[in-house]
């Protein structure tokens, strides 16, 4: 992966019980990070949430290579790209959002070089684990009537526990 390219590996996180509300998150190789939370109990609505929010806080002058764990957001996202169209989901729960969302996502890849990316989930990705890390914990965190600013010591250190380099990320890219 050249250098001038950004990683940016996101993740969704949805609590079984409780309120519908998943935690969302996304991390860069460059150490910048977000999150929030989404209201679904759906994973696909809160992987494409977290897509659709990391995208819109990029630089747009870089390109991105965006990695998701879930297959069925970057399959969709594949195939809007591909034919222009939204994929149907007659009866499936999430089905308006997850056609709102792929639309907006669509649009935006558009409009700057993205490169788009899968990678298996807890298998020790760096990028991967700290998404992961940071949407459980904010998912935790809103669903205990928390405040989300009240976690950023918390995910300043999840964030900075692992030195994330370009060139780490694409040596596991290539052993996925």
């Amino acid at each position: 992966m050249p250098p001038d390219i950004l990683t940016v590996a996101t993740d969704g996180s949805v609590g079984r019980s409780g309120p519908p509300l998943a935690g969302i998150a996304w991390v860069a190789t460059d150490g910048r990070y977000g999150m929030d939370t989404y209201r679904t109990r759906v994973p696909l609505v809160a992987e494409l949430g977290a897509i659709k929010k990391a995208l819109l806080t990029q630089p747009y002058r870089r390109p991105l290579q965006l990695l998701t764990d879930c297959r069925p957001a970057l399959h969709d996202l594949t195939a809007v790209l591909e034919t222009g169209r939204i994929p149907t989901r007659v009866g499936v729960s999430g089905a308006r959002e997850i056609a709102r969302l792929l639309h907006v996502i669509a649009q935006e890849l558009r409009q700057r070089p993205v490169n788009l990316g899968w990678i298996k989930g807890h298998a020790g990705n760096p990028l991967n684990e700290i998404a992961d890390r940071l949407a459980v914990q904010v998912r935790r965190c809103a669903q205990n009537g928390g405040h989300l600013a009240s976690l950023t010591p918390l995910t300043d250190r999840i964030v900075g526990e692992v030195h994330v380099t370009p060139q780490l990320v694409s040596s596991q890219l290539l052993a996925s």
